[in-house]
């Protein structure tokens, strides 16, 4: 039962898929999923890095529409895979969340204007 790289068959013809067997029989972990998957973190992690970074020249408005499609296409992609279609999910997602990211922006919009008038009414009246 000896196996040079994971994934491979041994000599019992038994499948091997996160450990290698070296000779002397101990399990090694194997460095080809694990470096992958750590790519592919490192690679998201660097992608929401800069398009958030992005956000310095937007308004208020513009972010929480963002923010709102990119939790909007994570939680839908989570769900997706759930029921079997994560790309279906995340499209969905995504277009519920920009919908309501937009629509809380319009409502703080308002609200902060509407806190101005009152403002700007209450100091002129003394």
């Amino acid at each position: 039962m000896q196996m040079t790289n994971a994934g491979q068959m041994t000599t019992a013809g038994q499948m091997t898929d996160a450990a290698a067997i070296d000779r002397s029989g101990m399990a090694v972990a194997a460095c080809g999923r694990t470096g992958m998957n750590m790519r592919k973190a490192t690679a998201a992690v660097a992608l929401v890095t800069v398009l958030f970074s992005g956000c310095a020249g937007m308004t208020d408005t513009q972010q929480r529409t963002l923010t709102g499609g990119a939790a909007g296409a994570a939680g839908g992609a989570v769900i997706g895979a759930i029921a079997g279609n994560a790309g279906m999910g995340a499209a969905i997602g995504a277009g519920v969340g920009l919908a309501g990211g937009y629509l809380y922006g319009k409502h703080k919009e308002a609200e902060q204007d509407a806190y101005q008038q009152g403002y700007h009414a209450g100091k002129t009246t003394k």
